[in-house]
């Protein structure tokens, strides 16, 4: 059966691309991308962007991203196995005896500290409900407490320099234009849609209920307007790839999400 690796390379292949145009579309590097076709996922530095990188790459080449992902999980699981020798000597039949007890020794210690600590804490919060349940402390508690107003969340402004526009908030509507070749990635209302590349000067309007999801390859090279509030200065100075989570709320207002290596950017709140 083929591997991940030979799967991504076979059809790249197809398609008859190169790896530098990969990693040009994507903004992945060149050697990541190698690293993923010939299995070597030590050489990127986490799993999560070995799985970020992969679901990319299987979206690029239209590829079922679900079952990538599992191809990709069996490989790693094969090469964590560890076997065990065939055959033990006596001495070694007796080291193994001793490190078990004391294993066993070690957990038993560990687990009466455990219950110890708990004793304490459980004495503790007792002694404490106790002293608070007096009168006296209770009466004055209440003379000294203030009334306190807890901050409302930071709403993040969006700039709109255009003359008023009309904001809409029964489904989510976001309108596309590329400046340049553009590859985008959809899920819409969790649901995953064909991935598609945004030709220089095109232009692409897409709808849906409740959610909807872009991963986009060159966001620098993209005007974005999300219910007619214009957010591309917020992806104008990112050069990697870029995920935005927009999610309409029935309060009459739209939330999005943007997320670059990893990162993600505080809830910025679209409103009247």
């Amino acid at each position: 059966m083929d591997s991940v690796g030979q799967l991504l390379k076979e059809k790249r292949l197809e398609k008859g691309l190169v790896l530098d145009d990969v990693a040009d579309a994507m903004k992945i590097r060149k050697k990541y991308i190698e690293a993923l076709e010939n299995g070597n996922y030590s050489e990127i530095p986490d799993k999560v962007y070995t799985k970020s990188f992969l679901k990319i790459y299987a979206d690029f080449l239209g590829l079922d991203r679900v079952y990538i992902l599992k191809r990709y999980m069996d490989e790693v699981i094969q090469e964590d196995i560890i076997i065990a020798p065939q055959s033990l000597d006596q001495k070694s039949f007796g080291n193994v005896n001793i490190a078990k007890e004391k294993s066993r020794f070690n957990l038993l210690v560990g687990l009466i500290i455990g219950l110890l600590i708990l004793a304490l804490i459980v004495w503790g919060v007792f002694s404490l409900n106790k002293k608070e349940d007096n009168p006296r402390n209770i009466s004055n508690k209440a003379e000294n407490q203030t009334l306190t107003i807890p901050e409302s969340p930071p709403i993040v402004p969006i700039e709109n320099n255009e003359v008023q526009t009309n904001h809409q908030f029964d489904k989510l509507v976001i309108h596309l234009k590329a400046s340049d070749k553009v590859w985008l990635g959809i899920n819409s209302d969790n649901k995953d849609l064909p991935s598609f590349t945004l030709k220089k000067d095109e232009e692409k309007t897409l709808e849906a209920n409740k959610t909807l999801n872009l991963t986009i390859g060159k966001p620098y090279a993209l005007a974005l307007t999300i219910n007619g509030f214009e957010i591309s200065s917020k992806i104008r100075n990112r050069k990697n790839v870029v995920e935005i989570k927009a999610m309409l709320s029935p309060n009459e207002l739209v939330q999005i999400v943007i997320k670059e290596n990893g990162i993600q950017s505080e809830p910025i709140i679209l409103k009247e």
